[in-house]
């Protein structure tokens, strides 16, 4: 069964529509991150924003791979319901980033970078988790994996992506640590990363 968002036009129309709200904005906000960052901020970012977009890129790719080739994973229940969810899902995580984006305001950066004088921001979704940036990304993913109706393509964009982010969430908390102190270690310890009360 390949899946409807790549075989049946009004799905296609919907997917694509529904990355473009994904990927349009991130793309421009790029652009605009990188001229507008702090020359006071130190950059410590390790790489770390080449490994979570190569895996975001892969991880995507991947699912695409699957979906297509490997039939014998698809779901087969409810296909068109599954569908629907999975597409509204990347619009849904996709808000949830960049709630999370414009609450952290002029601390955020593409690549990670810390200013001795900024403080731990605790609103928005920074009340629930820790990076909810990452935690609508990760939504995003599952709703890619979901709209191409392919339990391997779930899997395989969650995992490979998963992988990138958590290295990139390792090197933002050493310098976050490094840069603010205690106030961010509490802030750590009453947080969890990307699920409230979960992980």
């Amino acid at each position: 069964m390949r899946p409807l968002v790549l075989s049946t036009p009004a799905y296609t129309v919907a997917f694509v529509i529904a990355m473009l709200i994904w990927a349009v904005p991130e793309r421009i906000g790029s652009f605009w991150w990188r001229s507008a960052r702090d020359p006071t901020a130190r950059k410590q970012d390790r790489g770390s924003v080449y490994v979570v977009v190569g895996s975001l890129l892969v991880g995507v790719v991947v699912a695409y791979a699957l979906a297509s080739g490997w039939t014998g994973a698809a779901i087969p229940w409810l296909r068109p319901q599954v569908t629907i969810v999975g597409i509204a899902l990347i619009v849904l995580g996709a808000m949830l980033r960049w709630w999370a984006i414009l609450t952290l305001g002029r601390y955020f950066t593409i690549d990670v970078a810390v200013r001795s004088a900024q403080a731990v921001v605790q609103s928005g979704p920074y009340r629930f988790v820790r990076h909810p940036a990452y935690s609508g990304m990760l939504l995003t993913l599952l709703g890619i994996g979901l709209a191409l109706a392919n339990w391997a393509s779930v899997v395989a964009v969650l995992t490979i992506s998963l992988i990138g982010m958590l290295y990139r969430v390792r090197v933002e908390e050493r310098a976050l640590i490094a840069a603010l102190g205690q106030p961010y270690v509490d802030y750590m310890r009453r947080t969890k990363r990307f699920i409230p009360f979960m992980f």
